[in-house]
C-alpha cells in the first residue's frame, strides 16, 4: 500500500515532469510514475489545494485532466528561486537523490543536472554555511539595499515579474521611495522605458543591480506616489454561476459570499490577485459563468476572447487553403 511518504515523493517528481511535457496523456503518466487513473485522479486533487499563503485561488496551483491530458499550472512562486541554508539544500539533494530511484525519473536528465549543481555549490560554500540561489530572496536585505540606492540617487536595473500581466521584464528607473500598502512593500519609481512613474511590487523583482549613473532627484520633485491599482493588488471578482459549475467552484475555491437565486443559478463573490489567471478561467467556463464586475476585468475578458477568436480564425483559414 502507499504511504503518504509515497505518494509526496512521487508528486514532487510528477508535478515538474508534467508541466515540463504540457499535452501528454494520461496513460502515459500512470505507466511513467507507476500509478492507476484512480491514483492519478487522487493526485491531481491534491494539487489543486497546494499553493502559498493567503491561499486566493490564483495562488493555488491549477492541475486538471482535460479529456485525456493531464494538465498543471504551478502559480508563479514556485518558478522563483530561493535563498537555502546549507542544511536545507543538504536535505534538497537527499530528496533528490531518493526521487532518482521513483519509477518514471530514471531518464531525468533535468534532475540529475540540478543535484550536480546543488552538490557543487555545496562544496563551495562549505565556510560561508549557506547557498546563495538568489540574491535578493531575502525581502529585508531588498529593502536595505533599495533604500541605499535611493538615499544614494543612484539608478538601478530591476528583472520585474509582474503579477497582473504575469510577464518578466528588465528595466531601468530612478528609484524614488519605499511604501508598505496592505502588508506589501512597493517601490515607487521613474521607470525608463515607460518614461513615466511606476509602482512595483517588491516580490515581483528578482533581481537588481545598481547602475554607475546617479540621478538628479529635484528633478522627480513633482512626483505624487498613487496607491496600487488593480493590477498589484486582490480584487474581488462577482460572477454568476450556473449549478453544475457553482458546484465545481465551491468544491475547489475559498469563495467570500454565495448568494443562491430561484432559478439554481447563484451570484458568487471571490477573491483574486492576477488578471490573466481570472480571465482564463472565466473564458474556459463558457456559458456555465457570467462576470458581473468589475469592468476592467470585463475589458480584459473581451480582449483575451477578441484574440483567440482571431487566431483561431487565422488558424481554419490556413487550414481550407
Amino acid at each position: 500500500m502507499s504511504t503518504s511518504q509515497d505518494r509526496l515523493s512521487r508528486l514532487l517528481v510528477m508535478v515538474p515532469w508534467v508541466v515540463e511535457h504540457p499535452g501528454v496523456k494520461v496513460d502515459e503518466v500512470c505507466k511513467r510514475f507507476d500509478v492507476t487513473r484512480q491514483q492519478l485522479v487522487r493526485d491531481i486533487n491534491l494539487i489543486m489545494v497546494c499553493g502559498v499563503a493567503p491561499y486566493m485561488p490564483d495562488q493555488l496551483m491549477w492541475a486538471d485532466i482535460d479529456g485525456d491530458e493531464v494538465v498543471i499550472s504551478p502559480v508563479d512562486y514556485f518558478e522563483r528561486p530561493l535563498r537555502l541554508t546549507r542544511g536545507e539544500a543538504l536535505r534538497v539533494l537527499a530528496a533528490g537523490r531518493g526521487a532518482l530511484d521513483m519509477p518514471g525519473v530514471d531518464s531525468l536528465a533535468a534532475l540529475k543536472s540540478a543535484l550536480e549543481k546543488v552538490e557543487a555549490v555545496l562544496d563551495e560554500s562549505s565556510a560561508r554555511g549557506a547557498v546563495d540561489v538568489a540574491l535578493n530572496a531575502d525581502p529585508q536585505r531588498l529593502r536595505n539595499d533599495l533604500a541605499t540606492a535611493i538615499s544614494g540617487f543612484r539608478s538601478i536595473e530591476i528583472e520585474y515579474f509582474g503579477v497582473a500581466s504575469q510577464r518578466e521584464s528588465v528595466r531601468v528607473v530612478d528609484p524614488l521611495e519605499l511604501f508598505a500598502h496592505d502588508g506589501r512593500w512597493y517601490l515607487y519609481a521613474w521607470c525608463h522605458e515607460a518614461r513615466d512613474y511606476r509602482v512595483f511590487r517588491l516580490d515581483g523583482i528578482r533581481s537588481f543591480q545598481v547602475s554607475e549613473e546617479s540621478f538628479d532627484r529635484s528633478a522627480y520633485s513633482d512626483a505624487v506616489r498613487p496607491e496600487p491599482g488593480p493590477g498589484d493588488e486582490a480584487f474581488t471578482v462577482t460572477l454568476r454561476l450556473a449549478p453544475g459549475p457553482m458546484a465545481w467552484f465551491g468544491d475547489n475555491f475559498q469563495l467570500v459570499s454565495v448568494k443562491p437565486e430561484d432559478d439554481g443559478w447563484a451570484t458568487v463573490e471571490l477573491r483574486a490577485a492576477g488578471v490573466p489567471w481570472i480571465t482564463q478561467l472565466l473564458i474556459r467556463m463558457g456559458k456555465g459563468a457570467e462576470l458581473v464586475g468589475p469592468d476592467f476585468l470585463k475589458e480584459a475578458v473581451k480582449a483575451e476572447a477578441e484574440r483567440i477568436l482571431a487566431v483561431y480564425c487565422e488558424s481554419a483559414g490556413a487550414g481550407s487553403r
